[in-house]
């Protein structure tokens, strides 16, 4: 596989999972009302956190992905020629 469809595959696998995520987040807090009622709102403690959390990693890998699937092949190669060659001057 090259660069490319690596890039593809994290960006769709993670926007999937980020929608997967955000469904089953929807029908969590409907139940959690439907069950709980008022006494509901102490949850958010740690589900708002860990949300926050689950959200900035999802859009990160898509980030990536998006990256690796944009780069041009001169950008890349720029890139790692101009890594390589600071790593073998210091």
């Amino acid at each position: 596989m090259n660069d490319r469809t690596i890039g593809l595959l994290l960006m769709i696998i993670s926007l999937c999972f980020g929608a997967l995520y955000a469904i089953s987040f929807l029908v969590w807090v409907s139940s959690l009302y439907s069950s709980f009622g008022d006494k509901a709102w102490s949850w958010w403690v740690i589900a708002l956190p860990i949300t926050l959390i689950v959200g900035f990693a999802t859009f990160f890998l898509a980030w990536i992905g998006w990256v690796m699937l944009s780069a041009s092949k001169s950008k890349r190669d720029e890139l790692l020629l101009g890594s390589t060659t600071k790593a073998s001057r210091g």
